[in-house]
């Protein structure tokens, strides 16, 4: 019987089709986070270690995998999904989408603006700003200063 691939197989070639995913570890570990977030449904570093498959010994070192790759300069989320975007957003030209503005508040000192498409009833973040701005109102057009 043949085998079927595991996700975070497939999610690895999928990253390698772009130029911005050269390192294979980098790949690897970013699938197995999404495979764990999946899985788990929680987002909590510690609900993904049985998702990631390695030959590590310990829970501990794939943690500090997925610490340091969250860390690193070198990785820039629009860097790394840019590429990607284009094959989405083909993938769903039959459809009728549907945009978002989602601000909110953080901590009560910060407000943070979200672009977002809409599919399904999911939000998939495009673009955001966080401003130092107490509220959640935003204007449409910006203000004469």
């Amino acid at each position: 019987m043949e085998s079927t691939p595991r996700l975070s197989d497939t999610l690895v070639d999928v990253f390698s089709q772009h130029d911005n995913w050269r390192d294979r570890r980098h790949r690897k570990t970013v699938a197995w986070m999404m495979v764990g977030l999946i899985q788990s449904q929680l987002v909590r570093l510690t609900a993904w270690v049985p998702s990631m498959h390695s030959r590590a010994l310990s829970a501990q070192s794939l943690l500090r995998r997925v610490e340091r790759w969250l860390h690193t300069n070198r990785l820039a989320g629009p860097q790394l999904s840019g590429p990607l975007m284009p094959q989405a957003l083909a993938a769903w030209a039959p459809n009728v989408l549907s945009l978002a503005l989602d601000p909110s508040t953080l901590w009560a000192t910060y407000g943070m603006v979200r672009m977002a498409l809409i599919d399904r009833g999911r939000a998939i973040p495009m673009v955001w700003k966080v401003l130092q701005h107490p509220s959640r109102r935003v204007a449409d057009e910006p203000s004469a200063a």
